[in-house]
């Protein structure tokens, strides 16, 4: 098997962290792309769920800002929900 280097650019602290996380594993950054590369090949996608998070959605953000400002007013309102009732809410 002949090799060959792949270079990309990343955060360095972000690297950092990863490096971290991956030699805890046991692993370094070549392996665990390694690992990704096999998989992905294997499987036809990618090895992991790539969605967006909804906490992130401006829709989200915006009205997360609208309560912070309503709270930081007196203008927030309480509202209390059951373990049932959020269960359903996250069903839904």
């Amino acid at each position: 098997m002949t090799s060959t280097a792949v270079t990309f650019r990343i955060d360095k602290g972000l690297k950092e962290q990863a490096d971290q996380v991956l030699e805890s594993m046991g692993m370094n950054m070549t392996t665990a792309l390694t690992v990704f590369t096999k998989t992905l090949v294997r499987e036809g996608r990618m090895p992991f769920p790539i969605v967006a998070d909804p906490f992130f959605h401006p829709a989200n953000q915006a009205w997360l800002r609208s309560a912070a400002a309503d709270a930081a007013t007196g203008r927030g309102t309480y509202v209390t929900k059951t373990m049932a009732e959020l269960d359903a809410m996250a069903d839904a």
